[in-house]
């Protein structure tokens, strides 16, 4: 058999680092991540193994650290930001420690295994930066098909790297010159970007800030409006009540809005994260996976709980519509969990306040490869600074 994937360890971690790097800057760049498993498994040891990991995961992620002390409190300096950065891609690495091996009859399965554990809970939680996200690049349009495709050209560049290169090569330009282009949004849907939300307001700012989202959901022309995550602070039966005027009067037109907001749980300091649906519909949608130690922590009374339980999609305007909020949109359980019920329009909502743009630009590259692979609409709304202060 031909094991020919570069095994010095320096050589080989400089190339999962820059990999992962690459990812953070140009989310196409996951398209050469589906080397890493090879680079790390083919190792003769299983230290090297677990360095090669390490440095994609830290590469991918590092965008982390400039962005803990606006999202997790004044309190965190820069070792609690290197702590986290370094601890994540830890977290991600253990798979291929646990699962090296000098015996390569195995190495195949191995490989599969080392990227699908990281997908579901509980390490799904943190679950960034997984390979099988190239298969939307690779493979457009070809849905669950496409994933095995992944997963196999995964194993295969452990086995004959030179041959799965050259193979991969020519299906993924024969996909891609076949695939017809994304699904364009539907005419009657339209998602907001604003430049205010949930973060640093105040009465004032919160009372502008209703008064924008009410003008401009009466003005447009759409049937369903989607504005970004925390763009209401709170809503509350009081928020109801403040809204009424201009929510029977969405009701009356026929059109829905969603609006990323907060929700109080009832004898809890903490509260839940999600999408406050009114209009010609009403209801609510909870985000599943908030942001471990920012939002969710478990030693932390005020924290944001998991919600592994809640539906992946609902339907919304006759429409299945699967919601991803922030966080969820960079991890790869929650497409997934959603793509069983195949819904026909992807809808993300975000508030990257906090962040750099580049993380923004992330969750739309990863987006636009789910989007790519199972042929689905997205609506994207997104909140990048403040403006009403």
């Amino acid at each position: 058999m031909d094991f020919r994937i570069d095994r010095n360890p320096a050589i080989a971690v400089t190339i999962g680092a820059c990999i992962g790097v690459a990812i953070s800057f140009w989310p196409v760049a996951f398209v050469a991540s589906i080397a890493v498993p090879a680079c790390a498994l083919l190792q003769r040891k299983r230290l090297y193994a677990a360095a090669v990991a390490f440095a994609y995961y830290a590469g991918a992620i590092w965008l982390v650290m400039p962005s803990v002390e606006t999202f997790f409190g004044p309190k965190p300096g820069k070792l609690d930001a290197v702590a986290i950065w370094l601890c994540g891609a830890a977290l991600l690495t253990v798979p291929y420690a646990l699962l090296w091996t000098l015996n390569h009859r195995t190495i195949a399965l191995r490989s599969i295994l080392a990227v699908l554990v990281s997908v579901p809970p509980p390490l799904g939680i943190i679950g960034v930066a997984n390979p099988i996200t190239a298969a939307g690049f690779l493979f457009p349009g070809t849905a669950w098909f496409g994933l095995a495709a992944t997963l196999a050209a995964i194993a295969t560049l452990c086995v004959r790297p030179a041959s799965a290169t050259i193979i991969i090569t020519v299906v993924a330009i024969g996909c891609n010159l076949i695939y017809p282009g994304d699904p364009k949004p539907p005419a009657d849907w339209e998602a907001v970007n604003t430049d205010f939300g949930g973060v640093g307001r105040n009465a004032s700012a919160e009372l502008n800030a209703a008064r924008f989202i009410q003008q401009r959901v009466l003005a447009s022309k759409a049937r369903v409006i989607v504005f970004p995550e925390t763009v209401v602070p709170r809503w509350t039966e009081a928020t109801d009540l403040f809204w009424q005027q201009a929510l029977d009067a969405l009701a009356s037109s026929g059109k829905t809005i969603l609006l990323g907001t907060t929700f109080d749980i009832p004898g809890q300091v903490g509260y839940e994260n999600g999408i406050v649906i009114r209009g010609a519909q009403t209801g609510t949608f909870l985000q599943h996976i908030p942001v471990p130690v920012g939002m969710w922590n478990p030693f932390r009374s005020s924290s944001v709980p998991l919600n592994f339980s809640g539906p992946s999609c609902i339907t919304i305007d006759h429409r299945r519509a699967a919601i991803l909020i922030c966080y969820e949109q960079v991890l790869t359980w929650p497409m997934l969990a959603a793509a069983v019920n195949q819904p026909e329009i992807l809808v993300a909502i975000a508030n990257d306040s906090w962040a750099q743009a580049r993380v923004a630009a992330i969750q739309r590259g990863v987006l636009a490869s789910w989007a790519r692979l199972f042929s689905v609409r997205t609506a994207f709304a997104t909140l990048l600074r403040e403006r009403f202060n």
